[in-house]
């Protein structure tokens, strides 16, 4: 069982790629249209952001307000908030061997939440967003970190001893 889950960890961490990605994009194109799109969802170095986990680019048909950028760059927020929500459901559930998938695949939002709040490059998302609204970063970081420490938290509340 262990192993299985060990080799379902790049599924998961396909699959949250995708969905961070696919947030910025779809955010994006509901502002300003785009097109052109291009998916790289594994961890590789960019020519702007030096070493980046996944990224999207695209070719905007438009120019973004600084209030538009802001909400681009933080999008991903929004699924990784209810992936820790859902993470932190799993207490609720019985005790059985896929808890510890549950705990595995909601975890990748855990864990893009933790490294989305880190936003220690100044082209990250973090950055970018408090650029936009002129507010400290540590604002936003200190918020998508208070969301990670309450859904691991949870893990204290119901661990089975």
């Amino acid at each position: 069982m262990n192993t299985l889950l060990f080799l379902c960890v790049p599924l998961v961490f396909l699959f949250w790629s995708g969905v961070h990605e696919v947030s910025h994009y779809l955010v994006a194109r509901f502002f300003v249209g785009a097109k052109d799109v291009q998916f790289r969802l594994y961890p590789h170095r960019d020519e702007r952001l030096g070493f980046v986990w996944a990224s999207v680019s695209w070719t905007s048909e438009g120019f973004l307000s600084p209030r538009q950028r802001a909400l681009v760059s933080l999008a991903p927020r929004v699924p990784d908030v209810i992936g820790c929500v859902a993470f932190s459901l799993w207490g609720l559930l019985p005790l059985g061997w896929w808890v510890w998938l549950w705990l595995l695949f909601w975890g990748g939002a855990v864990v893009d939440m933790f490294v989305g709040s880190l936003g220690t490059n100044p082209e990250s998302d973090l950055a970018r967003a408090a650029r936009a609204w002129d507010v400290s970063p540590w604002l936003l970081r200190v918020g998508g970190m208070a969301v990670v420490l309450v859904s691991l938290f949870t893990l204290l509340l119901r661990w089975p001893s």
